[in-house]
């Protein structure tokens, strides 16, 4: 007797969106990535600049396909996205603009790592290792 499929539940279009933003940013990534290996000509960009889009591409497809790791991946890249905004707002003396800049960039990071550890979102993603 075959089994029925369990019926699936709607994804979110959240993740969905944020998934699909990571892909394309990821591709742009990873050609300006080529770009710069072949024009620069005076040797190797930084090796971090090399890894950041393909790891994000892979991140964006797994966090497409509702894999855990990539949201845990997604949910560290904007928690050091604030740590970023802060450095850099201390080390240019947090004055005018800067301070509305680094205010705006850390509460979108908060709030999307506030979606992503959210209940209905946690719900949706596979406990995996593969």
């Amino acid at each position: 007797m075959a089994s029925t499929p369990s019926p699936r539940r709607p994804q979110l279009l959240f993740v969905t969106i944020l998934a699909w933003l990571g892909v394309a940013v990821g591709i742009l990534g990873c050609l300006g990535a080529v770009l710069v290996l072949f024009a620069d000509k005076h040797g190797l960009p930084p090796l971090r600049f090399l890894l950041a889009a393909p790891l994000l591409l892979a991140a964006a497809i797994g966090l497409h396909q509702r894999r855990d790791w990539a949201r845990w991946f997604y949910i560290v890249i904007l928690a050091l996205g604030i740590a970023n905004f802060a450095v850099r707002f201390v080390l240019h003396g947090g004055r005018g603009l800067g301070l509305i800049i680094v205010s705006m960039g850390v509460f979108l990071n908060g709030l999307l790592i506030a979606r992503l550890c959210s209940r209905p979102v946690r719900a949706e993603f596979t406990h995996d290792t593969a």
